[in-house]
């Protein structure tokens, strides 16, 4: 008896501790259409930007072009003192370009509409 006693108010002391009000914000739920929106005239909405890359190189052979994880972005074949321009679009937040080419590899920095390498 003194055991069933104790364990129901310990269950009761458990459960009436575990109780707690959360403070909840509550949330605007008045839904606004686009026109009703205050944006700047000249705000851009484009998440990628179209960037002009020119590359040369000093013998026949493919050069990858990749984001600064490493990922592919695309192969190009670049004939021996011939430069070669691609036009990618990248995101906006792109800051940098891994270029690999016969064994090395380089990081270029993405700034303006035209990026340009030389291969040595």
């Amino acid at each position: 008896m003194k055991n069933t006693v104790m364990i129901i108010t310990l269950g009761l002391v458990l459960s009436l501790s575990a109780c707690k009000k959360d403070n909840v914000t509550p949330i605007d739920s008045s839904n606004k259409s686009m026109s009703e929106l205050n944006v700047s005239s000249g705000f851009d909405w484009k998440t990628t930007s179209e960037i002009s890359l020119t590359l040369t190189g000093y013998a026949n052979s493919t050069a990858e072009i990749l984001n600064s994880n490493g990922d592919l972005i695309q192969k190009v074949f670049l004939k021996k003192n011939e430069p070669f321009t691609s036009r990618i679009a990248l995101p906006k937040a792109t800051k940098s370009l891994k270029l690999s080419y016969l064994g090395q590899t380089v990081e270029v920095e993405v700034s303006g509409t035209n990026v340009s390498y030389i291969f040595n």
